[in-house]
């Protein structure tokens, strides 16, 4: 089945279609979006109904109900951990961060203001600022290490003398 930009699509989650472009003899996979009903959407989903349903999920998630969390996580677990893998280059903190993230959206959701960006931006924003976060005190760990790591050998050596 081919479709037409512009031609609505009968399903209501975003799906996926393939199409290949010729550019100088050569092939190129694009990958295009039907989202909200109409093909040629965005993959990232930035359409004003996602920013309405943010809105909504926003709103379930301070009513406290836990399926508005699981739907956000759904939606955006694989942004915040990318981010936060590209930042630190570690699986097991991306995870961590990405769990505090979440708890965070969690215990906090008040704390998102519309006015000031979409769900998706405030969630890479937190998702960088713990990533930022997390680079910093391991770089003020190493340095305290380094520290006393001459320390700890000159009071090895006074010791040794000792005896």
């Amino acid at each position: 089945m081919t479709a037409e930009p512009g031609k609505t699509w009968p399903l209501s989650t975003p799906t996926f279609c393939r199409s290949i472009d010729v550019l100088d003899g050569t092939y190129r996979l694009r990958y295009h979006a039907f989202v909200g009903g109409r093909l040629g959407g965005r993959l990232d989903g930035s359409s004003s109904s996602r920013a309405n349903t943010d809105l909504e999920l926003i709103a379930r998630l301070m009513a406290g109900e836990s399926a508005a969390l699981a739907d956000i996580y759904d939606r955006y677990a694989a942004l915040v951990y990318g981010l936060a893998r590209r930042i630190l280059g570690d699986d097991a903190l991306a995870e961590d961060v990405t769990q505090e993230v979440f708890v965070f959206v969690w215990e906090q959701p008040q704390r998102f203001d519309p006015s000031r960006g979409t769900l998706r931006a405030w969630l890479g924003l937190l998702a960088h600022r713990r990533s930022v976060d997390r680079v910093r005190a391991e770089v003020r760990r190493t340095h305290r290490e380094g520290q006393t790591e001459p320390v700890v050998s000159v009071i090895n050596t006074e010791a040794d003398v000792d005896d």
